[in-house]
């Protein structure tokens, strides 16, 4: 049997267009696999048959076989650990820029229920013309994620980067004018009456977490209502005979049966001096005609 020829490769290995540090590393561990593989033809050469009575001598002269981990898998998993030619790219988060574009997507933002990120809502209509209620990590229509809801906007996180979707105009423009009026309507307590939490609730949306968190109900794939809890301030539920989990099904006979029907019915309240609200409590359908005076 021809073994290598070690000066020729070990000459070859380090020549002039070959010394690298990390060339010399790789050709040394070339060289010491090719060492152990001749290594092992050499053994298996001048080693007897598994049948021959030398081999019979030496297994019964050396008691149980030790299993040995093979050499050419062990210095590959050395070299591997080595990372001689580098690591690969770790995955680095996207940074929220301080300035985030307009998103591109054909989506409409109707309304926004900013809170804490538990209770924060939004209301977007997609393409189509359905809307929908939103929290903050859901996926909306078109691939992105909704990241954060702010009074006048929302951000979206799309294809590695942030992007903005905001209010109409006209819609912020209403809300200022509505926020002044209810302002002037303040009880000398510092309350508001029971027109000014009304006109807030029509006009202001983003002022919901203050007085009550509506949380939108789905049973079966359908719209079925808004569940009410408490928001800061608890005096509101107080004030208009509402308690906690309260579903409200319809408003005025307006059967409430997608979120955007919600909107429309509080905003046709606006001249209204009393309500009738359908609710389920406990399970059960009630009426109640609510003073707005």
């Amino acid at each position: 049997m021809q073994l290598p020829d070690w000066k020729r490769l070990t000459s070859a290995a380090f020549s002039e267009d070959t010394v690298k540090p990390a060339t010399v590393i790789v050709n040394l561990l070339l060289i010491t696999l090719l060492a152990a593989s001749a290594a092992q033809l050499t053994w298996r050469a001048i080693t007897p048959g598994p049948d021959s009575a030398a081999t019979r001598a030496l297994q019964m002269d050396s008691g149980p076989a030790v299993a040995q981990r093979p050499v050419i898998s062990a210095l590959a998993q050395e070299i591997a650990g080595l990372h001689l030619f580098g690591r690969a790219d770790a995955v680095v988060a996207a940074v929220r820029p301080e300035t985030i574009p307009e998103t591109k997507l054909n989506l409409v933002l109707r309304a926004v229920f900013a809170g804490d990120a538990a209770t924060a809502r939004a209301i977007i209509s997609d393409p189509s013309g359905g809307e929908n209620f939103y929290a903050i990590g859901a996926q909306l229509p078109g691939g992105a994620e909704l990241k954060e809801i702010h009074e006048s906007h929302i951000i979206l996180f799309r294809g590695g980067r942030y992007e903005t979707l905001r209010l109409p105009k006209e819609t912020l423009e209403v809300t200022a004018e509505i926020a002044n009026e209810v302002r002037t309507m303040q009880q000398p307590n510092g309350g508001l009456s029971r027109r000014g939490y009304r006109d807030a609730l029509i006009n202001n949306p983003e002022s919901f977490g203050e007085y009550v968190r509506a949380e939108a109900v789905n049973e079966n794939g359908e719209f079925k209502g808004f569940r009410l809890l408490p928001g800061k301030d608890r005096e509101f539920f107080e004030e208009f005979g509402i308690e906690v989990n309260d579903i409200v099904t319809a408003v005025n006979g307006v059967r409430l049966d997608n979120p955007m029907k919600g909107l429309e019915v509080l905003r046709a309240l606006s001249t209204a001096d009393q309500v009738s609200v359908e609710v389920i409590r406990d399970g059960i359908t009630r009426s109640m005609v609510i003073s707005l005076n």
